[in-house]
């Protein structure tokens, strides 16, 4: 299987285990949520998209936790790495570096 990648970031989507200079720790959804933004890098993802493609099956729409990519976020920043998951005001996230 191929390992999805951006910038120092890497998943190998299975096994499920995610990579850069250091392994990280992710839990189901934190690890779909970083797939799917590997696979559409530097595309904006919005709120209905998300919901739609990583909590289809997993958990009803009113349960995405709004913070949940700010734990993701933590998790690829620890050792001061660039933000690689931002923000979009208005429009949803992104993964890209600026």
């Amino acid at each position: 299987m191929r390992y999805l990648r951006f910038e120092d970031l890497s998943l190998n989507p299975r096994p499920r285990s995610s990579s850069s200079p250091r392994s990280v720790e992710l839990t189901k959804i934190e690890f779909d949520l970083l797939e799917l933004f590997l696979h559409h890098p530097r595309q904006v993802l919005t709120r209905d998209q998300i919901l739609d493609l990583v909590w289809a099956t997993t958990s009803t729409p009113d349960q995405l936790p709004g913070g949940l990519h700010r734990y993701l976020r933590r998790k690829l920043e620890e050792a001061n790495e660039v933000r690689l998951i931002q923000t979009v005001r208005g429009v949803g996230y992104a993964l890209r570096t600026t």
